[in-house]
């Protein structure tokens, strides 16, 4: 019986050994959830695995759930009820809503939002940036420039411009952590183009460190009274997620192993069985 049992988990292991990249969900949030049912402000938790918001107030800079496509149409980036969160900011401030991650970006974890950035005057900016909370360091920043034609990156090298032209139907990023201080970005234009970019987080390079997100608009109304406070002025954003790899066996090859574990069993307990007893 000793056999039999070494040859069952011997197969068993073997199991567990050939593996199945998959992706947890250990962090979402979107607008839509029950903490936003009052508008959006400072200490606003909603989903789960990601810290309480903080938004810089006063002066040009409002925040508001709001639907994605009264800004200027297109496909928007709403979830359930036409809700997003919105940021707007002109007469050259700048809002910005910060939240820290309860975890780091782990190597191989992504994380992924939804940008719909409305029109933005010259020298006014939207996006979003990550960072380390600790030092403020930014480490990755995504954004349009009012008065470019195309999307731009910021990391360790300095400014980039993607191959993605401005829209307004909404983009999705998702940036995946690939080394201690190299990632992978998907920028996806709902309905268009999308690109991958690689390359080094600027600041800091632990895997420790990614662990805070920060979406801005940046004077995107300007400073004409007649056209700053428009709302096609307003940035939305939704639908945040972070997916962490984990490995779980190939359910077609840990059927055929289990098989095999029982043919082995079967073949000892014979083999025991045909022997003479004494």
């Amino acid at each position: 019986m000793r056999i039999i049992r070494q040859s069952a988990w011997g197969v068993l292991a073997l199991a567990l050994l050939i593996t199945n990249a998959q992706a947890l969900i250990v962090a979402t949030d979107n607008a839509s959830n029950a903490p936003y049912d009052a508008g959006w402000q400072t200490s606003d938790n909603g989903g789960t695995g990601l810290s309480p918001w903080t938004l810089t107030t006063g002066g040009n800079r409002y925040y508001l759930i709001g639907d994605s496509t009264s800004s200027n149409g297109g496909i928007g980036i709403n979830s359930t009820g036409n809700k997003a969160w919105g940021i707007q900011a002109y007469g050259g401030d700048t809002a910005e809503a910060v939240r820290n991650l309860n975890s780091p970006l782990a190597l191989g974890a992504t994380i992924s939002l939804k940008l719909d950035n409305g029109n933005i005057m010259p020298a006014g900016e939207v996006g979003v940036t990550f960072r380390n909370q600790a030092t403020g360091q930014d480490m990755f920043q995504f954004s349009f420039v009012g008065g470019t034609s195309d999307y731009q990156w910021i990391d360790q090298t300095g400014t980039h411009t993607t191959t993605i032209p401005f829209t307004y139907n909404g983009l999705t990023l998702s940036l995946t952590r690939t080394g201690l201080d190299s990632y992978s970005a998907t920028i996806a234009a709902l309905g268009g183009a999308s690109q991958i970019i690689t390359g080094n987080f600027g600041g800091v390079s632990d895997p420790s460190d990614l662990d805070q997100l920060r979406l801005f608009n940046a004077n995107a109304g300007g400073d004409n009274p007649l056209l700053r406070s428009l709302p096609d002025r307003i940035a939305f954003f939704n639908s945040i997620e972070i997916d962490a790899p984990i490995t779980i066996p190939e359910p077609g090859l840990l059927l055929l192993l289990m098989t095999g574990t029982v043919v082995v069993f079967a073949r000892h307990y014979r083999l025991a069985q045909s022997r003479p007893r004494n």
